[in-house]
C-alpha cells in the first residue's frame, strides 16, 4: 500500500523506478510483484506524474512559473488543490496503519485465545 502512495505523489519505490524522461517503469528486480498489480501501480503512476507537473507549475524557479495577477490567482488556486490532495493521501496513509492495526489485534488475540483454549486442556 505504501507503494501505492509513492505512485500517487509521483516517487519512487519499491517496485517503481522513474527513468530519464520522467516516467515511471517497474523495477526488474521487484520479483514478488504479480502483473495485475503492477499495471495498477503503473495506473497510480500516472496520477503521480501529473502530480509533479503541476507541482513543478507552482515552483517559483521553475520556467513554466506564471506572472502577473492572473497567474498569481491561478498559482494559488493549484496550490490550494495540491494541499488537499495531501490531506487525502494523509487520511489513505491513516486508514492503512488503522487497518493493519486491527488486523494484527485481531491476530493477536486470536492466538492468544487458542494459546488459552489449548492450556485449559492439560
Amino acid at each position: 500500500m505504501q507503494e501505492a502512495i509513492y505512485a500517487l505523489t509521483g516517487k519512487s519505490g519499491k517496485f517503481l523506478k522513474k527513468d530519464v524522461t520522467g516516467e515511471f517503469k517497474p523495477d526488474i528486480k521487484a520479483r514478488n510483484l504479480n502483473s495485475h498489480d503492477a499495471l495498477s501501480l503503473l495506473r497510480l503512476a500516472e496520477i503521480g506524474q501529473l502530480h509533479n507537473k503541476i507541482q513543478k507549475f507552482t515552483d517559483s524557479n521553475s520556467e513554466f512559473f506564471l506572472c502577473g495577477l492572473f497567474g498569481q490567482g491561478l498559482i494559488s488556486q493549484v496550490e490550494s488543490e495540491l494541499v488537499q490532495f495531501y490531506g487525502l493521501i494523509a487520511h489513505m496513509q491513516d486508514n492503512v496503519r488503522f487497518f493493519i492495526y486491527i488486523l494484527l489485534t485481531f491476530a493477536l488475540k486470536k492466538i492468544f485465545f487458542s494459546f488459552i483454549h489449548s492450556v485449559s486442556y492439560f
